[in-house]
């Protein structure tokens, strides 16, 4: 076997990644996300399912339009957690890249390829964070199994810039996490729904979550703000505008601590207060 036969046959055994695209109405975001998708990740096996929390039967006549292996499109609203779980039924891949509607593939090359190799040299490895503020410092342990550099985030949660390791933002994660965690709580509040699996990814001890530097918000830009279904959270706001400066000061503890200290306070003074909406 020629060198070419031998590495088309590698790109065909590569494991099947399954890309859920969780979506509701806004299908002028839908359409950009899957097109970004498709025309910006390199990887060979890829399984496209587009799941939908019932929107009107002319957005979903244009969904079905939208090239995908699997179009997950109910009649009955039933909220975020049921819109996930429905997808993640319909998903048959090894891993599973979740994607929310208004998050655009902006950045070419093998970030995908990476994590995947990544998750198959790294068992312990339950899940990669592509999006993550203000949580790239601190102790970070480093992983083998990519050229690319990648990291553990911390166990303990003291030792982490931020609480928790469960995000709704892209993320890839092995289908045993589904198995081990149960479903999305099937709640209508989707602040609810997505603080019950951070409580449960955090509690389990079985998986680590890592990241990569190189692609840590720099993969998917975050496009929905004007279109929210909700009042975006105060410290994701918050933390969105001041990452370049978390950045820029991460190499000097002292100011990096002091900053966060007065950021994380401001924030729960007006979350006490109600200033603003959380």
């Amino acid at each position: 076997m020629n060198d070419t036969a031998q590495g088309a046959v590698e790109e065909r055994s590569r494991p099947l990644v399954s890309i859920l695209f969780i979506t509701y109405k806004r299908i002028d975001l839908l359409e950009r996300a899957v097109a970004a998708i498709r025309r910006n990740t390199d990887y060979p096996n890829l399984q496209i399912v587009v799941s939908d929390d019932a929107s009107p039967p002319e957005i979903q006549a244009k969904m079905r339009a939208i090239p995908a292996d699997v179009h997950v499109l109910p009649r009955k609203n039933r909220g975020l957690g049921a819109n996930i779980n429905q997808g993640m039924a319909a998903c048959r891949g090894k891993y599973i890249l979740m994607v929310q509607d208004d998050c655009i593939c902006v950045a070419s090359g093998p970030y995908l390829r990476d994590a995947v190799l990544l998750m198959e040299a790294q068992p312990l490895v339950g899940m990669v964070n592509f999006s993550h503020t203000l949580a790239i410092a601190g102790k970070l342990e480093k992983l083998e199994g990519v050229d690319e550099r990648a990291v553990l985030y911390p166990l303990n949660p003291a030792e982490r810039d931020h609480p928790f390791l469960y995000t709704d933002q892209p993320h890839l994660r092995r289908r045993e996490v589904n198995e081990l965690l149960g479903p999305y709580l099937e709640e209508r509040d989707m602040a609810k729904c997505e603080k019950d699996y951070e409580r449960r990814w955090e509690a389990q001890t079985r998986y680590r979550t890592a990241m990569f530097p190189r692609y840590c918000m720099k993969v998917f830009r975050h496009d929905g703000d004007d279109q929210s279904f909700r009042e975006t959270r105060l410290r994701n706001k918050m933390d969105r505008v001041l990452l370049p400066v978390a950045r820029r000061v991460q190499g000097y503890p002292l100011i990096f601590r002091t900053l966060k200290a007065v950021v994380r306070g401001v924030q729960s003074l007006l979350e006490r207060l109600r200033i603003v909406r959380v």
